[in-house]
This record gives C-alpha cells, sequence and structure tokens, in this order.
C-alpha cells in the first residue's frame, strides 16, 4: 500500500492519491462507527448530546490513527529517498489524509466543524510553549499516561498501538516522558471533556481503536466510493 502511494507522488498524480485515500477512509470510518455504534447501544438513539460527543470521540481517535498511517509512511519514504524527499512527501500524503478524514466525518457522519486533526497529530509540536505548560500542571494525569503505555510489551510497541521509532529510542528519557502522541491525545481530550476514566480511556484507544482503524484503512476497498460521491467537488477542496 505504501508503495502504491509512494509511486502515486513520484508520478505527480495527486487526485489519484485523493481518491484512494478517500475510499480507504471511508471504509475504515464506517467501520468505525458501526463498532461504536454497537458499544454505544440505545444511548445514541435518544440522547442527541451523548451521540456528538461520541462521534467526536471516534474522530480524535480516528485522526490518531491516521496519522499513524502517515508517520509510517514517511518511515518507508525514508527508506527510498533522501531525507529532504521523505519529508516533502510525507507532509503532501499527511494533508491528503487529514483531508480525506475531514470531509468523510462532515458529509457521511456528521458535520460540527472538523478541523484537520490529523496534521495536528501528524504535525505534534512538543516545544511548543502551551504544551509544556500543559504538562507541568498536570503530572498525575503524565504518569495516568505513563503507565497505560508501560503495559504494552516491547513487541506490542508498534504503529498499530502508537508507537513510532523516535518515542521509542526516547522511552528512558524522563524529560521526554510527554513528548509522545498518547500525552497529545489525551491533553486534546481532557480539555474538552471532565472526568475521564484516562486509563481506561486510552487503554482503549489504543488497543481498540487504533488497530481496528489502521488495518481497515490498509486493506484495499471493495467499493469505489469516491467515483460515486461527486469526485469533483471532494477533489476541489484539497486542491485549492
Amino acid at each position: 500500500m505504501f508503495l502504491e502511494f509512494n509511486d502515486l507522488l513520484v508520478r505527480g498524480e495527486r487526485q489519484e492519491l485523493f481518491k484512494r485515500c478517500f475510499d480507504r477512509c471511508y471504509a475504515a470510518i464506517n467501520v468505525s462507527y458501526e463498532y461504536e455504534k454497537a458499544k454505544a447501544g440505545s444511548f445514541w438513539n435518544f440522547d442527541e448530546r451523548y451521540h456528538e460527543q461520541g462521534i467526536d470521540i471516534l474522530y480524535e481517535r480516528f485522526s490518531y490513527a491516521m496519522a499513524m498511517v502517515a508517520d509510517r509512511f514517511h518511515k518507508e519514504c525514508a527508506e527510498l529517498c533522501n531525507l529532504r524527499e521523505a519529508q516533502k512527501k510525507g507532509l503532501t500524503f499527511s494533508m491528503c489524509l487529514s483531508g480525506c478524514v475531514d470531509e468523510v466525518f462532515k458529509h457521511c457522519i456528521h458535520d460540527v466543524g472538523f478541523d484537520d486533526a490529523t496534521m495536528a497529530y501528524y504535525e505534534e509540536d512538543y516545544l511548543d510553549e502551551a504544551y509544556d505548560e500543559f504538562w507541568d500542571g498536570h503530572k498525575q494525569l503524565a504518569a495516568k499516561v505513563t503507565t497505560v503505555r508501560n503495559s504494552f510489551y516491547r513487541e506490542e510497541r508498534t504503529f498499530l498501538h502508537g508507537f513510532c521509532e523516535s518515542e521509542r529510542e526516547n522511552a528512558d528519557d524522563a524529560d521526554l516522558e510527554t513528548d509522545n502522541r498518547d500525552c497529545l491525545h489525551m491533553m486534546r481530550i481532557c480539555k474538552r471533556w471532565q472526568n475521564v476514566d484516562v486509563e481506561k480511556f486510552l487503554t482503549a484507544t489504543k488497543r481498540e481503536y487504533l488497530p481496528m482503524m489502521i488495518r481497515v484503512f490498509i486493506v484495499r476497498p471493495r467499493e469505489d466510493v469516491f467515483t460515486n460521491k461527486q469526485p469533483a467537488k471532494r477533489w476541489k477542496f484539497w486542491k485549492s
């Protein structure tokens, strides 16, 4: 799959890249939505606010998952070309993927003003002053995130569960304890919702949602959804 995406970028076929990402996002989001709907049960039918919150959280988790896909694509590119070219391809791919995620959520599930979260997860800025200030004031939250991360065996620490190479290299550095997407994920969640059971929530994100979302995205979709969903309109928003 990653070689396929790389070939499209080499040939300059950005519209075809967008189409294929859109189809894969559509398939993965559909499976994720049905999974979340089954877990929520009747609450989604009788409480609109609960339903909207569920979609917002699903969007956060899916954006995190797609950032891991983009991160893996960048890693694959780095093995095929020089660092500068790999960074360029990684950025182009992540922008395309982020746009596809937002478009599918807006038009197929619920339009509540999604905000390019995949890019926020992909281009994480751990040197940002506001990021440091948040974690300086939330030591207990950081400790809970670390507890969840430490519950994974070494062989489990793959991109399917939200781990990347650079994080594994810095795992023993206490000063970099919060420099990971799990902390970014929980910061974004806890800023919006109160009384989150951090260990339960993050464990579900990493052990249930990320692997499911990434695996479905990787599998070639059965349906060419993009062609049947006004492709010119879908492509236009990213091209512009």
